[in-house]
C-alpha cells in the first residue's frame, strides 16, 4: 500500500496563499499575496482604488448633451422644412374692369385647393447664410358681384430668397443640475435678412367675359427682414420672423409675419407648429392683387 506524497500538495497550498480572499491588511507581512498588491515593496499595502464614476443618463424627455456643443454660428448647416399651410385668403383680385372679392377661411381652403406645395430651405456657413421659401397654390371659387355670378381661378407661385447674417448667440440663463448641463436655458439667436420676393400669378375671372383668355403677371419686390430663435430647452424653441418690402418698386407694400413653436424630436429632426400671414398690395392698372393669406402652418424640419 502506497501513501500519497505530502509534497505534491505544496503547489496547491501555495496557490491558495496567492489567491487568498483576505484583505491585504489582514495578510501577514511575509504573505506572497502582497507581491500582487505592490510589486515594488513587499509588506506595503496598496490603497483601494474607487471605481470610475459612470455617466448619468439624461432624464426622460431630455436630449443627451454632446461632449462639446456645436455653436450655431460655426461650420456648415442645412435645414429643410416641407410644410402644410392651411391659409385663408381675404381681399380683392381685379383684371381690367372686372374685379371680384376673395373670401376664403382657412378651414375652407381645401374645398377650393386643386394643388398646393410649400417648403423652406436654409443653408449657411458660420454667420452667413441663404434662405429660400416657396409656396405654390392652385385655387378656384365663385363669388357674386351685384346680380352677376363671377367664377375665378388663381394659380400662385411665390419664391422668397434672402441672404442672412446671424448675430449672437446671446445666452442669458443656463441652469445646471448635477452632472447635466443646459437642461434649461435662455438663448437668443437673431438673424438679419435682405433679399426679394418673386410672385407669379395667373388669373381667370369669368373667362367668357374675357374672350376665354387668362391674365398672368409676375414681379419681384425687394424685402428686408429679421428672425429670432429663442431656445428655452434643448427640445423647445420659439421662432419669430417677418419681413417687409415692395416700397413701390412693384408692389406698393408686401409683408410676412410668422411665429412658431419648435419641438426637437431628435438631434436632426424637429416639428414646427405656428401661424403665418402674408399680404400683397399690387396694382399696375391692368391687374390688381390686394390679398392677405393667413392661417396655421405645420412643418417637419430636417437638419444636416
Amino acid at each position: 500500500m502506497q501513501f500519497p506524497n505530502p509534497l505534491r500538495a505544496l503547489p496547491l497550498f501555495g496557490l491558495c496563499l496567492v489567491t487568498s480572499p483576505l484583505p491585504a491588511e489582514d495578510l501577514p507581512p511575509w504573505s506572497p499575496a502582497l507581491a500582487f498588491t505592490d510589486p515594488a515593496a513587499a509588506g506595503s499595502v496598496a490603497a483601494p482604488q474607487a471605481p470610475a464614476p459612470m455617466e448619468a443618463a439624461p432624464p426622460d424627455g431630455e436630449l443627451a448633451a454632446p461632449a462639446k456643443e456645436k455653436s450655431p454660428v460655426e461650420g456648415w448647416r442645412l435645414e429643410i422644412t416641407p410644410f402644410l399651410l392651411a391659409a385663408g385668403m381675404h381681399g380683392n383680385v381685379g383684371v381690367g374692369p372686372i374685379s371680384t372679392d376673395v373670401d376664403l377661411e382657412f378651414e375652407e381652403i381645401f374645398d377650393h385647393l386643386n394643388l398646393g406645395a410649400m417648403a423652406h430651405v436654409a443653408a449657411g456657413y458660420d454667420r452667413f447664410g441663404l434662405i429660400i421659401d416657396t409656396i405654390y397654390m392652385n385655387l378656384e371659387d365663385e363669388s357674386k358681384q351685384g346680380p352677376a355670378e363671377i367664377d375665378w381661378r388663381l394659380e400662385q407661385f411665390v419664391l422668397n430668397f434672402a441672404a442672412t447674417f446671424r448675430l449672437g448667440p446671446f445666452d442669458f440663463l443656463e441652469r445646471r443640475e448635477g452632472e447635466k448641463e443646459g437642461t434649461w436655458r435662455l438663448r437668443l439667436l437673431p438673424e438679419l435678412q435682405a433679399g426679394g420676393r418673386y410672385v407669379y400669378l395667373k388669373t381667370r375671372i369669368n373667362p367668357e367675359l374675357l374672350n376665354g383668355e387668362s391674365v398672368s403677371k409676375d414681379w419681384i419686390d425687394p424685402v428686408i427682414g429679421a428672425s429670432i430663435i429663442l431656445e428655452l430647452t434643448r427640445r423647445f424653441a420659439i421662432i419669430v420672423r417677418g419681413d417687409i418690402g415692395g416700397f413701390g418698386a412693384a408692389s406698393d407694400l408686401t409683408w410676412i409675419a410668422a411665429g412658431s413653436v419648435r419641438f426637437r424630436v431628435a438631434q436632426q429632426f424637429a416639428i414646427d407648429a405656428g401661424y403665418i400671414a402674408i399680404d400683397y398690395d399690387f396694382d399696375d392698372g391692368d391687374f390688381s392683387y390686394n390679398v392677405m393669406s393667413r392661417g396655421p402652418a405645420l412643418g417637419l424640419t430636417f437638419d444636416f
